[in-house]
């Protein structure tokens, strides 16, 4: 969810309040995949994300693509306000569509495992696994890859990357599609511990942006690191108290801290213009 977030940030420049949606996109399409065909629901985890990489590309195409395109004098201030609609149109069509019912897909695996005492599901440790595989696969295309290199040329410098010929058009589709993408395998990993309804991408969307505060905002290796540190924090903090309010106080906590010592976070820099 937060690298994500980070993507669209750091190449498009705006902030998305729609992309919890797109998490809930991914357990429906996870749902409704493995219920229809009866495959098992690791199977499923593809159909996840191209449907979240779809129904952002769509997005990108009619709502986001305005802000680069055409003349607005406050293309953020727009994109705040469109994917906040957008969040609100896609929650109440998800109800009118698939009702408000919890559906729970299959784990890819059951079973509970123990870790120094503390019970683990089985579907948590393999979704923490394919999350940082995941990761992996984003980080080598961004390092190595030509497309990679120019998708941060793009985020480094977006008029600079227009002058050399870069298809800053193209890039900002794919990247927030992929982007969407990633949000609706984070969804369907989740799912069979979360289930699937229409407001299931608030919290994660909230945590997203707590991530990309302590991570720097743009900064997708800054974002995984945040991301470990939100989760750990979490799941101690709740476990030691027996109650999941007080692990995401201690979230809220480490995000104050770092608001008020380090507000550019791990890994955000410093911008100044002129």
């Amino acid at each position: 969810m937060a690298v994500g977030v980070t993507l669209i940030y750091g190449i498009l420049r705006v902030v998305n309040f729609a992309h919890g949606e797109f998490y809930m996109i991914g357990g429906y399409a996870l749902y409704f995949f493995v219920s229809a065909y009866k495959l098992p629901t690791a199977v499923g985890l593809p159909a996840a994300f191209i449907a979240g990489f779809l129904a952002a590309a769509v997005v990108e195409k009619t709502l986001i693509s305005t802000t680069y395109s055409r003349r607005i004098e406050r293309p953020a201030e727009y994109a705040l306000l469109a994917t906040f609609a957008l969040s609100i149109f896609l929650q109440n069509l998800a109800i009118n569509t698939a009702g408000g019912d919890l559906l729970t897909p299959p784990s890819m695996i059951e079973g509970v495992i123990f870790v120094a005492g503390v019970a683990l599901t089985a579907q948590r440790i393999l979704a923490s696994l394919i999350a940082v595989g995941v990761f992996a696969v984003l980080g080598l295309f961004l390092k190595y890859t030509w497309e990679g290199r120019i998708w941060r040329a793009v985020a480094q410098n977006r008029d600079g990357a227009i002058t050399i010929g870069i298809p800053v058009q193209r890039v900002s589709l794919l990247s927030f599609a992929v982007s969407g993408g990633l949000a609706a395998i984070a969804g369907g990993l989740l799912a069979p511990e979360y289930s699937a309804y229409p407001t299931v991408g608030l919290t994660p969307l909230i945590m997203a942006f707590v991530v990309i505060v302590i991570g720097g905002l743009g900064s997708v290796p800054g974002s995984f690191i945040a991301g470990l540190i939100v989760g750990a924090t979490q799941s101690i903090a709740s476990g030691l108290a027996s109650s999941l309010s007080i692990g995401d106080a201690a979230v809220f906590l480490i995000m104050i801290l770092f608001l008020i010592f380090r507000p550019v976070g791990l890994f955000g820099e410093r911008e100044r213009r002129a």
